[in-house]
C-alpha cells in the first residue's frame, strides 16, 4: 500500500469562478495505486462557481488495487471567497395587511420602521450601505445620539432641537433615521419615506446588493394643497359641480359631504354625490334659495381611518365683477392706443371686458371692444393729434363694473414723423459708431501683423549670423590642429588612426 498521500501546496484560499490545479503525490506503492477525489459528499469535482462549497472538505485518497482495505489519504478544508450576498428584510414592525414579504410590507404611519441587512459574505464585509430608490442614505448624527453594541440600538437620546429631513430620503421634519452595523431604522415613518430600499455590502471579492424592499405607508386620507380651501360663487337657482380631491394610502375611499350654516347642518344624499377615479368627489349642489350660502365639508375615510380635517369649500352670492386695476396706455401713435389693465374679482362668475373710446371735445363714440379674458385692448383707426378718453368695464351675467376712465391722446403726423426722422438719426449715429470701431479694429490688426512679421525677419537674420561665426570659428580650429600634426611628425614616431 502507499507509504506517503499528501496535497501538494494547496491554495490558502479559493476564489468563486476562477479554476485552480490542487496535485495530490502519492509514493511507495506497487503496483501504482488508484487515486480518487472527493469533495464533501461528492465523487466528482465540480468547479468552483458558488458559496457552497466554502468550507467542505476536499480528500484525496490513494489505495493499492492489491491491497484495497489499507487507503492512504490527505485533505484540506475550502476557503471559499466571494462577493457578498445581501438580503433586505422588514423586522420588529407589523404589516396592516397580512405578514411582511420579501420583497415588501405596508406599515401605519407614524409607527417605527426596522430593517435587517443579512450578509453572507467570505471574507467579512467591510462596509455596508443603504439606499432609497437607487439614492444613498446617510444618518444625521445631529439628529439623536444612538449608543451601539455589536451593532445593536441598546439606548437612543433624542437632542432637544428641530429635527430636519434626511437628505435624500424623502422625509419630513422631524423623522429620525438611525443606523447600525448592519441594521437601519426609520422613526416615526411619515408617508414621505415610502419606497424601494435596498441595502449593499462590500469586501474585498467585490460588492453585492439586496432585491428591492418596496415599503408602503398606508395613512389616513388628507386634502390635496390646492383642495385645503375653495370659494364658489352661485346666483339663486344655479347648480355648482364642487371636486373634492385627497390623498390617501391605500386608496379605496369612501366619501361624504355635509353642507354647513348658521342656519341649518345636513348631509348630502346620494343622488348629489359621484365618485371619480383619482381619489375625487364631486358634489352637485343646488343653490335654491339665501339659506343655501355656506361651507361644505368633503369627508374621505380608507381603511386605515377617517380624516382628521375635512375639505372646506365655501359657496358664496355671485355678484358684479370688481373694476379692473392699474389701467394704462401702454403704447401710442398718430392713428392708435393700446391700453392694458389687471382684471378684478369675476364676481363669482365668467367676466368679460370692454373698452370703449370718446373723443374729448365732442363726447362722440368712436368704438367699443369686447374681451373674453384679458382687459387689453388695441385701438386702430383714431384720427391723429385728438384727445380721447377710454372707459374700461367689466361685465358678467349680474352686470357690470364701474368703469375706469383714462386720457389719452394720438401723435400729430408731423410729431409723428419727427419721432421716426430721430429714431433713423440715432440708428444712423450708431451705425456710424460701428464703422468707426470697426475701422480701428481692423487698424490695429495690421499693426500687430506687422510688427509680428519684422520679428521673424530679425530672428532669422540672427541665427544665420550666428551659425557663419560658428562655421568660420570650427575652420580655423582645424587649420590650427592641422600645423600641430605636421610639427609632430618627426622620424621614429607611428599614428595609426582607425
Amino acid at each position: 500500500s502507499p507509504l506517503v498521500t499528501r496535497l501538494e501546496d494547496p491554495p490558502r484560499y479559493l476564489r468563486v469562478g476562477h479554476e485552480y490545479q490542487i496535485m495530490c503525490v502519492s509514493a511507495g506503492s506497487r503496483p501504482l495505486p488508484n487515486i480518487t477525489w472527493t469533495l464533501g459528499n461528492l465523487a466528482s469535482l465540480p468547479p468552483i462557481r458558488s458559496a457552497e462549497h466554502h468550507g467542505q472538505r476536499l480528500s484525496c485518497t490513494s489505495v493499492n488495487p492489491l491491497f484495497p482495505a489499507n487507503p492512504l489519504s490527505d485533505s484540506i478544508l475550502l476557503n471559499v471567497t466571494y462577493p457578498p450576498v445581501a438580503t433586505l428584510e422588514l423586522t420588529g414592525s407589523v404589516a396592516v395587511r397580512g405578514a411582511a414579504t420579501r420583497k415588501g410590507a405596508a406599515v401605519l404611519e407614524g409607527k417605527d420602521v426596522h430593517f435587517s441587512c443579512n450578509i453572507d459574505a467570505n471574507p467579512p464585509t467591510y462596509k455596508i450601505s443603504w439606499f432609497r430608490y437607487e439614492r444613498p442614505l446617510h444618518h444625521h448624527h445631529h439628529e439623536v445620539f444612538i449608543v451601539l453594541s455589536r451593532g445593536s440600538i441598546i439606548e437612543e437620546r433624542p437632542l432637544h432641537h428641530q429635527h430636519q429631513p434626511e437628505e435624500g430620503g424623502g422625509g419630513g421634519g422631524g423623522v429620525v433615521m438611525m443606523m447600525g452595523v448592519n441594521s437601519m431604522a426609520l422613526l416615526n415613518v411619515t408617508r414621505d419615506q415610502a419606497g424601494l430600499y435596498t441595502c449593499s455590502a462590500s469586501n474585498v471579492e467585490g460588492d453585492g446588493r439586496s432585491s428591492p424592499f418596496s415599503l408602503t405607508v398606508n395613512y389616513v386620507p388628507v386634502c390635496e394643497e390646492t383642495e385645503s380651501l375653495q370659494v364658489y360663487s352661485a346666483v339663486v337657482g344655479q347648480s355648482v359641480n364642487i371636486t373634492c380631491s385627497v390623498l390617501a394610502s391605500p386608496f379605496l375611499l369612501k366619501f361624504s359631504w355635509v353642507f354647513n350654516n348658521s342656519v341649518r347642518s345636513e348631509r348630502l344624499s346620494g343622488d348629489q354625490v359621484f365618485s371619480r377615479p383619482g381619489g375625487r368627489s364631486v358634489a352637485q349642489f343646488l343653490v335654491r334659495g339665501p339659506r343655501d350660502y355656506g361651507s361644505l365639508q368633503c369627508w374621505a375615510q380608507n381603511a386605515v381611518g377617517r380624516m382628521a380635517q375635512p375639505c372646506l369649500f365655501h359657496i358664496t352670492p355671485a355678484g358684479r365683477p370688481q373694476s379692473p386695476i392699474q389701467c394704462s396706455v401702454v403704447n401710442k401713435s398718430y392713428d392708435s392706443l393700446a391700453v392694458g389693465c389687471i382684471p378684478g374679482f369675476d364676481g363669482g362668475l365668467s367676466q368679460t371686458f370692454r373698452a370703449t373710446v370718446l373723443e374729448a371735445m365732442t363726447g362722440k363714440i368712436h368704438a367699443t371692444i369686447t374681451t373674453s379674458h384679458w382687459a387689453n385692448f388695441t385701438l386702430r383707426g383714431l384720427t391723429p393729434g385728438l384727445d380721447y378718453l377710454i372707459t374700461v368695464t367689466a361685465h358678467n351675467t349680474l352686470g357690470d363694473s364701474k368703469p375706469v376712465t383714462l386720457e389719452a391722446f394720438t401723435y400729430k403726423m408731423a410729431e409723428n414723423r419727427m419721432r421716426n426722422e430721430k429714431a433713423e438719426e440715432v440708428s444712423s449715429s450708431e451705425t456710424r459708431d460701428e464703422l468707426v470701431v470697426i475701422g480701428n479694429l481692423v487698424v490695429v490688426v495690421v499693426v500687430v501683423v506687422v510688427v509680428v512679421v519684422v520679428m521673424v525677419v530679425v530672428v532669422i537674420v540672427a541665427m544665420l549670423i550666428i551659425r557663419c561665426a560658428v562655421a568660420k570659428r570650427q575652420q580655423q580650429q582645424q587649420q590650427q590642429d592641422n600645423n600641430n600634426d605636421d610639427d609632430n611628425n618627426r622620424p621614429g614616431d607611428s599614428i595609426a588612426r582607425l
